[in-house]
């Protein structure tokens, strides 16, 4: 930071050489001054850029150079019974007694104390040195305690519809059996059908053989008659 003053100290002097030597320019004639304008006007205006940046570089760092992001709020414990307080200080008003273990969220710090949120939403302040970052075993104990109670949970949505999928196989087992048999039945009954069709085409044959052979014999009868 100790070089951008030096920085823009350096590009006014540089802007207010360029004027000088402008204004030494004109003075010395029309010829002299219309050889040089353009080269000391670029030059005066490039000085201007600079130090429009140099001053919006002094006066907006964080802007330029980026801010830092604040830390991510963590959350803490008490050890033990503790009071939590309006306002940092043991003389303030407590507005509610925090078990051990319960968890705190911090918003902010001054000096030794947080400024923490429950989980209810209620914002009070506690002292830093009876809270800890690390969860207690019994809060350990209950994440585990819940994560298996998550997992038994998971198990027996699991089981059942094992059971419902065992169920529907089972169901659609015995359609499939009674369908085999129908199908059985049907075929079955194809056969025969087709052992009758076969049948009354033998029937009829020999019917048609024993009425032709018939019809010859009454033929013949009847022609040795009328001889």
């Amino acid at each position: 930071m100790k070089c951008k003053p030096l920085m823009t100290a350096n590009l006014c002097r540089s802007l207010f050489d360029g004027i000088r030597d402008v204004n030494t320019h004109h003075q010395a004639g029309p010829a002299t001054w219309d050889i040089s304008r353009r080269r000391k006007l670029t030059r005066c205006f490039c000085c201007c850029i600079y130090i429009i940046l140099g001053v919006t570089i002094l006066f907006s760092p964080q802007q330029v150079f980026g801010q830092k992001s604040p830390p991510p709020p963590k959350t803490v414990y008490p050890t033990a019974m503790v009071n939590l307080r309006s306002a940092p200080g043991p003389e303030q008003p407590r507005v509610r007694i925090a078990h051990p273990g319960s968890p705190l969220k911090v918003l902010s710090q001054q000096e030794e104390w947080y400024q923490v949120e429950l989980e209810d939403g209620v914002v009070a302040w506690v002292y830093k040195g009876i809270v800890s970052e690390t969860p207690p075993l019994t809060v350990k104990l209950a994440l585990v305690d819940s994560k298996l109670k998550d997992r038994e949970n998971e198990l027996a949505e699991t089981k059942q519809r094992l059971q419902a999928h065992l169920a529907l196989n089972q169901r659609l087992g015995k359609d499939l059996g009674q369908k085999k048999i129908e199908l059985e039945a049907l075929i079955r009954q194809n056969s025969e059908l087709k052992e009758a069709q076969e049948l009354r085409r033998v029937y009829i044959g020999v019917g048609l053989l024993l009425l032709g052979w018939l019809l010859g014999l009454f033929t013949s009868l009847f022609r040795r008659r009328a001889k």
